[in-house]
């Protein structure tokens, strides 16, 4: 008889933890690199332009590279691949220590920590989405969590060793605290499995089908113009608001209270998608749409109370976006495809990133309007929610698999039909595991 083992609880939640704290370094990060521009424009005598190229080439590497991560994995598991992530990591942030010359923190700074980020990134959610099947929305939920956490702490933490330390000594710091995502990859353990007979073989067949569906490349688009826009006020707000006499030390607060908002926002979406399974694409529309009327807000703010007020209702459409994409593909394909969906998501999105904060910066340095980025931002998040509406009403579907149990001579015993892949399930008293690379004999 063959039963189900569901892998949905114990270590598995110690799994989200680690994706938790790795969320707060990631996102963390991310919302710092606007407060750097500030001190390394001043720092290497650089414009805008150039060291806005630094941020949009790490968050662009960094979420591009989950495809390569994807292949590690299936090759060498999750925890290793995670692991050697994070020492990148510091090995990129430590070395930007001794930059003199700007030009070498692009490799430094961005490309060798971007690669570090988006292995143990995309291999960290994979590993709950394998820990985990009826709690999994939950388990994500909380994972993302970390983020808004790591947009509240890192921009005030920074802001005060950059004042401290300056560039050269806060980075230092930065790298030893990226170190701890060595640590989040070395709990990161398998699931338990034993071999099942030799006489016994599980026959299942992944493909790239999947992305010829029209309900996939418009989830691709998707990706490519909101990541375009998403990170413009984390990596543009702070300058934007020292142009008009607002302080460092002010606006710093307000990138983290876009951390407070975005808290609210992945926690009201998560518990959205728990109650609402089949309409989680519908909510991800109207948080994108939201995140681009908020954008509206900064050319017309003028005082610290405007941006603030900005920068919690942003975080929150922010946050619930955070979640969105990531559940709402769980609803388009599925299960089996979502390690190599969501890995070509990630890689539209480096591409979006590349291009959008380098653009929308370049367009207000050469117009002298510092309102374009923002503009600009409006319009393609509205676009990226209004193409996915005739996809809202997709639910949840699960393509059945098959395990086919020979005998010494190879021929066929027994047939079982399964309905989840990466689970656990037991085979005349022996334990086996459904994986994706175990292709059909």
């Amino acid at each position: 008889m063959l039963t189900k083992k569901e892998p949905g609880g114990g270590w598995g939640w110690i799994i989200t933890l680690a994706c938790f704290i790795e969320h707060v370094l990631y996102i963390g990060s991310i919302n710092t690199m606007g407060i750097y521009h500030v001190y390394i424009m001043d720092e290497f005598n650089e414009d805008i332009t150039a060291v806005t190229v630094i941020g949009a080439l790490y968050i662009s590497v960094s979420i591009s590279g989950a495809i390569i991560a994807v292949l590690l994995n299936e090759k060498f598991g999750e925890r290793l691949v995670i692991m050697s992530g994070g020492f990148l990591l510091f090995i990129g942030y430590a070395s930007s220590f001794f930059v003199t010359a700007f030009p070498v923190l692009y490799l430094t700074m961005a490309i060798i920590p971007g690669i570090g980020m988006s292995l143990s990134y995309s291999s960290l959610l994979v590993a709950v989405d394998k820990y985990f099947t009826k709690r999994k929305f939950i388990a994500m939920s909380l994972a993302i969590l970390g983020g808004s956490f790591g947009m509240v702490i890192m921009p005030i933490l920074m802001e005060s060793l950059l004042q401290k330390y300056g560039f050269h000594g806060a980075i230092l710091v930065h790298a030893g605290i990226s170190l701890h995502v060595v640590v989040c990859g070395a709990v990161v353990f398998p699931l338990p499995t034993e071999n099942v007979s030799r006489n016994s073989k599980i026959s299942k067949k992944v493909d790239m089908e999947f992305c010829k569906e029209p309900k996939f490349i418009v989830y691709l688009v998707t990706n490519f113009l909101f990541i375009a826009a998403q990170y413009i006020p984390a990596t543009q707000l702070p300058d934007t608001a020292v142009s008009i006499g607002i302080s460092m030390d002010e606006i710093s607060l307000a990138v983290a209270m876009l951390g407070v908002g975005s808290g609210f926002g992945r926690l009201f979406f998560g518990f959205l998608s728990h109650c609402f399974v089949n309409h989680v694409i519908k909510f991800w529309i109207i948080f994108l749409a939201g995140m681009g009327l908020m954008m509206l807000m900064v050319p017309y703010s003028t005082k610290m109370d405007q941006f603030l007020v900005f920068a919690v209702l942003y975080g929150f459409f922010d946050g619930g976006n955070n979640v969105g994409w990531n559940l709402s593909l769980k609803n388009l394909l599925e299960p089996q495809y979502y390690g190599r969906a969501m890995s070509l998501a990630l890689l539209a999105e480096g591409i979006g990133c590349a291009i959008g904060n380098p653009l929308t910066a370049f367009l207000r340095e050469t117009t002298g309007s510092g309102g374009i980025p923002y503009f600009i931002g409006c319009a393609i998040l509205c676009v990226s929610a209004v193409i996915l509406i005739p996809f809202s009403n997709v639910k949840q579907t699960f393509q059945e698999q098959e395990i086919i149990i020979f005998d010494e001579t190879d021929s066929e015993l027994e047939k079982f039909k399964i309905h989840d892949c990466n689970n656990e399930y037991k085979i005349n008293g022996s334990t086996c595991i459904c994986k994706k690379e175990i292709i059909e004999k």
